[in-house]
């Protein structure tokens, strides 16, 4: 009679585990924001990166399921301060979103990095380049004002305007070029560019003749005449790629002004649409080194598997995402999958293979990348030149 009770009991026992196991197993989800502009055709790259990342680990990291949320922060022909404050607080008030990738701009990620920096979110750029995001002695009150715990939430892989702006300025003195017009849109990107443009260029010898603002729409026909008149070697201009960066260069050529027209990140924008067939004297700036100007492994993969999946050539950016992407995921699987492991995580990544080569962050949150690509355009492409390390 004992032995016919334990033999119930296992039965009981057996019957209840596999009803137990084959209950269904709940996979916990993550998400990861990317707040980026849809207007603004350079942000495709990116998205375009950022899925393919996610795509190579099967949208997975061990047992969690990992989710990409496209959160638009654009509008008219620009970010909008209202999207982006909007998403960075959606954000924040999700518990399932452990990164947030983006923004575009750096007048953007001045919005969102405090809301973010509250809610001890990791956020990811690779693309902002203001200095004072992360550095002082830029604006008043930056970067500070930026990070309210206290604690820094933010890092990014491009370069800084102090490198990408300088660099333009060792470029032209390499190319004998001794006087320089300077100017700008009112974005924080342009000012930017063409400040730190300029006090590098003044330091190794050049003649900054002078300085000026183009707005985004329409350029003083007073202002394309001075430069004509002044006749300088080279017209630099720090701009957000708007109609006014477009006009002053088509006036220019217009009026007879055959110097070198050099200013950052014209490469993948509109303003290359209207550069004038034959014109041998356009240049620009890009952060870091694209995918196809480097030689080593990942960076061979990356371009092979992009164009696979996308049948185009990846920009610049796109390679940023993509990295930005792969250093989420890493951080994510060594660490619990919350949002504090993760940005825990990541603040100890070191020496991370990516296609720009080892990759390390300092303690601002700053990619340890000084080098900047030079492009010549010529017959309608982006003719890569040098790569100008600026050590400042």
């Amino acid at each position: 009679m004992r032995n016919l009770s334990i033999i119930i009991l296992v039965c009981v026992f057996l019957g209840a585990l596999s009803w137990y196991l084959l209950l269904p197993v709940e996979v916990r989800t993550v998400s990861i924001v990317s707040s980026l502009p849809h207007n603004v055709h350079r942000s495709a790259g990116q998205l375009k990166g950022l899925r393919l990342a996610l795509k190579e680990v099967g949208n997975k990291v061990g047992d969690l399921n990992v989710v990409l949320l496209d959160w638009d922060d654009g509008e008219g022909d620009t970010w909008s301060a209202t999207k982006e404050t909007e998403n960075a607080k959606n954000a924040a008030k999700r518990q399932d979103v452990v990164a947030y990738y983006g923004p575009f701009n750096s007048g953007a990620a001045k919005v969102s990095l405090p809301i973010l920096n509250r809610a001890h979110l990791l956020q990811v750029s690779g693309t902002v380049t203001w200095p004072g995001l992360t550095k002082p002695g830029f604006a008043v009150g930056e970067p500070a004002k930026f990070y309210p715990t206290g604690n820094r939430h933010f890092f990014r892989l491009t370069p800084t305007d102090a490198i990408q702006g300088p660099s333009a300025a060792l470029f032209l003195r390499g190319l004998k070029k001794q006087t320089v017009v300077v100017l700008s849109d009112e974005g924080v990107f342009g000012a930017g560019a063409a400040k730190l443009f300029s006090t590098r260029a003044r330091d190794i010898g050049m003649n900054v003749l002078f300085q000026d603002v183009i707005h985004s729409e329409t350029v003083s026909k007073d202002l394309v005449t001075k430069i004509i008149t002044e006749d300088p070697d080279a017209v630099y201009v720090g701009s957000d790629d708007n109609k006014g960066l477009q006009q002053v260069y088509l006036e220019l050529r217009k009026g007879g002004y055959k110097g070198v027209f050099i200013g950052a990140e014209f490469k993948g924008a509109d303003f290359e649409k209207v550069i004038l067939p034959n014109d041998n004297s356009v240049y620009t700036t890009a952060p870091g080194v694209a995918a196809r100007d480097q030689k080593n492994i990942q960076a061979l993969h990356f371009l092979q598997e992009y164009m696979r999946v996308y049948n185009e050539e990846p920009d610049a950016y796109a390679g940023f995402a993509y990295e930005a992407m792969r250093m989420i995921l890493d951080s994510i699987r060594t660490s619990d999958g919350s949002r504090a492991g993760v940005l825990s995580a990541f603040r100890n990544i070191k020496d991370f293979d990516t296609i720009f080569g080892l990759a390390n962050f300092d303690s601002r949150g700053d990619i340890e990348n000084n080098m900047t690509s030079v492009f010549h355009f010529n017959k309608n492409t982006w003719d890569f030149m040098r790569v100008i390390e600026n050590n400042l």
